[in-house]
């Protein structure tokens, strides 16, 4: 199986790669980027404000709106107030810069609270500016509360992003690296000439999976260091384990990259094609967000696709510590695949236009 044609071949699908700047920033750059921008963004522990707008009451300054107006400037770090006219405020909603206004009647010591509930940010700011005002004007609640921040090993959201995010970062790299690349052979006759050598043709398309190996350690070190520097991310399992995941993911990705590469000699048309299936695979594989909340049957289809499953066997070995035998299930589809999509590509190769 190993001969010398297929090692020249993954020497130059490694060279390929060494001496195309733009693929070395696509591979290294893009993940650290996407890490540090939700996980900063989303792993923040520290409470938001909310962005409240109170009706200013222009004929007097009336006890029980002092009172309203005094119990709110009480929590600047909790509730950002702006005093505004009736018809600026309900400008300010529209326009979102506020998300809930305040409206006291001063007549029968009431209050209107005016905010899109479909918003999570308007209930927010309902729930939150309601407990102030009841408070200050008597509610007391009979039973006492407080919030602890969750320290649970891997149960953060940037524990849950590290590993799909990975995953995913190994199959867009393998969709669009080794299929592009064979695609663009094609067009410009490479592979007719590759034909003509002494060449097994398995050797080839195995040489795409095998080199993928080269960019998936560079991917997998960088990713991983840039998690566990920058937001202590662990990896709660075996790490051999969770490399050979994420390699039979690759080999899987890659053999798939090749399959929809085997025919296409239009580079407009390949980019289309994958661009076509990356968006809907992200969204049900839950690479950014559980699953759980999709339909029942999409959520049973999406369970079997590729994608899916490498994102969901390196979760539950970096966050839930799975052994061999939890994910054996999940590796023998992957391998299955692998070796399905090999065949068929190699069946329907075509080496010239």
């Amino acid at each position: 199986m190993i001969n010398r044609s297929l090692i020249e071949l993954v020497k130059g699908r490694i060279r390929e790669f060494c001496r195309e700047p733009s693929a070395l920033i696509f591979v290294v750059c893009m993940p650290v980027i996407w890490i540090c921008v939700l996980g900063l963004a989303l792993s923040d522990t520290q409470e938001k404000p909310v962005f409240v707008g109170l009706i200013n009451q222009n004929d007097s300054r009336h006890g029980f709106y002092e009172n309203i107006r005094h119990a709110l400037g009480e929590y600047p770090n909790r509730i950002k107030v702006k005093e505004v006219a009736q018809e600026e405020g309900y400008t300010q909603l529209k326009r979102g810069n506020i998300w809930l206004l305040v409206v006291p009647d001063t007549d029968k010591d009431s209050i209107d609270y005016v905010y899109d509930p479909e918003l999570s940010e308007g209930s927010r700011a309902f729930q939150t500016v309601n407990d102030v005002i009841q408070s200050s004007f008597g509610r007391t609640d009979p039973v006492k509360t407080q919030t602890r921040s969750l320290e649970v090993p891997g149960a953060r959201y940037v524990d849950f992003l590290i590993p799909g995010l990975l995953i995913f970062s190994l199959f867009t790299t393998s969709m669009f690296g080794t299929g592009m690349t064979i695609v663009s052979n094609r067009r410009e006759n490479l592979l007719k000439r590759y034909l003509a050598t002494p060449m097994n043709p398995y050797s080839y398309i195995l040489s795409h999976i095998i080199g993928r190996i080269f960019i998936f350690a560079i991917e997998v070190f960088v990713v991983l260091l840039t998690g566990m520097a920058i937001f202590g991310f662990r990896i709660q399992g075996s790490l051999p384990l969770f490399l050979t995941c994420a390699l039979i993911s690759t080999a899987c990705f890659t053999s798939i990259a090749v399959l929809l590469a085997a025919r296409n000699s239009n580079t407009a048309t390949y980019n289309g094609t994958i661009n076509f299936l990356t968006l809907p695979m992200m969204i049900f594989a839950g690479v950014w967000f559980s699953r759980d909340h999709l339909p029942e049957w999409i959520n049973m289809v999406a369970s079997y696709l590729p994608l899916t499953l490498g994102v969901d066997c390196a979760r539950l070995i970096a966050l839930e510590s799975a052994n061999w035998v939890a994910v054996a299930p999940t590796l023998l589809l992957l391998l299955a695949y692998t070796a399905i999509f090999t065949c068929i590509a190699k069946i329907r190769f075509r080496w010239y236009t």
